[in-house]
Parts: C-alpha cells; sequence; structure tokens
C-alpha cells in the first residue's frame, strides 16, 4: 500500500509550495524582488513578515497598506502592471534602516508617495481628498441649480397668463373667440378691476383669475 503524499503549504498564502521551500512560487517571487535603486538593499527576513500580515484569507490576496484595497501579482498579457501592482515601498526613504520598514502598497500609490515619508505623504493626500471633495460638491450644487432654473424657465413659458403671471390657461374651445371678461379676453367689460368692488385684487394664479371673471358676471 502506498504512502499518502505528503501536501507542503506555503507559510503566507496556504497554496501548495515545493518540499524544500518556505513560501510558494507566487510569494518567493514577491519577497525576492530585486531594489531597483542604486545602493539600495533588501531584508528579505523583513519582507517576509510584512507579507504574514498584509495577506487576506477571506479574499486570497495581500492588501495595499495604504489603501487597504486588494493587490495583484501578476501582470497583463501584455507584460504590464496594473495601478494596484503589488511592490514593495519604504516607509521613510531617507531613514537609514529603509531596508527593514517595508510595506506592500500599489504600484500607483507607490509612484505618487516618491520619497516622501509617511507623515508628508498622508498630509498631501488628505489636502487632495479635501479639494475633490469640494469640487465634487460644487458640480453637483451647479447641477442643481442649472436643472431648476431650466424647470423653472420650462413651466413660465408653457402656463404664463396674458398679464405676465405663470397661472393655468382656461381652456379654450375651438373656433369660439374669448369672453371679454375671462383670462383670455381683455379684461372685465363692466369696470377695470381696481374700479370694481366686486373684483378681487390681482394675483398671480390661474385660479384667482377665474373667480374674478365669475364676480364680474361674464
Amino acid at each position: 500500500m502506498e504512502a499518502a503524499t505528503e501536501i507542503h503549504v506555503c507559510e503566507v498564502c496556504g497554496l501548495p509550495r515545493h518540499r524544500q521551500a518556505t513560501l510558494c512560487r507566487r510569494c518567493r517571487v514577491l519577497r525576492n524582488r530585486p531594489e531597483h535603486r542604486k545602493g539600495w538593499t533588501k531584508d528579505g527576513a523583513a519582507r517576509e513578515k510584512r507579507m504574514h500580515k498584509q495577506w487576506d484569507e477571506k479574499i486570497g490576496a495581500f492588501r495595499c497598506a495604504y489603501t487597504g484595497l486588494p493587490l495583484t501579482t501578476e501582470r497583463d498579457a501584455d507584460g504590464r502592471a496594473g495601478p494596484m501592482f503589488a511592490t514593495w515601498e519604504h516607509v521613510d526613504p531617507r531613514s537609514p534602516t529603509k531596508a527593514s520598514d517595508v510595506v506592500l502598497v500599489g504600484w500607483l500609490v507607490n509612484d505618487m508617495k516618491t520619497d516622501l515619508n509617511e507623515r508628508e505623504f498622508t498630509k498631501m493626500v488628505r489636502g487632495l481628498a479635501a479639494r475633490l471633495a469640494l469640487r465634487s460638491r460644487l458640480s453637483t450644487r451647479t447641477r442643481c441649480l442649472a436643472t431648476g432654473t431650466e424647470a423653472v424657465r420650462s413651466h413660465l413659458t408653457r402656463s404664463s397668463d396674458p398679464g405676465g403671471h405663470p397661472s393655468a390657461s382656461p381652456r379654450r374651445v375651438a373656433g369660439r373667440p374669448p369672453r371679454p371678461g375671462s383670462a383670455l379676453g381683455s379684461g372685465c367689460r363692466r369696470a377695470p378691476c381696481s374700479a370694481s368692488p366686486r373684483c378681487p385684487p390681482r394675483q398671480p394664479t390661474g385660479a384667482t383669475w377665474r373667480l374674478r371673471a365669475a364676480a364680474c358676471g361674464t
């Protein structure tokens, strides 16, 4: 009876690994990624410790240390890295212990931070977020004002009475001229509304115009 094959798993992500290794191929490549700056060295132990902290078992991926978004470790078919491609970032590039003080972040975040330390980068990001939030609020307010102005203009165009007041126009029968005392006519046939005690004061509503016409006996 053959002995069961023992499966060795990665100490970071749990994927299968070589029996003589401690990490899977993906984690091993990420840990051993070389430094591109001249004179800078890497600390494999510090990197592996950081990988343990930033690995999220629920999503099966590393999370960016600054944004919390999932990171990718594979390039696309054209060999290009996406904005959240996992890269090693030095928390303080000007520190003498920068090799051991590293975190995993997205490529775009690393490119934005450049040589800033964490405090300087946080200040810059907060200023950028406040600026974008202000622009978003102003843009939303402008759209609301434009929509409201257009609605009022459209309402005034559709329902303006002869005196320039917005009102619901009375129904007019085709082929019949408007009555002299109606809202479509020239006014009260007995006396001007200002001199007639039965005529109510002029109001900018269609209902008041119809009441005035009824009070005048038209």
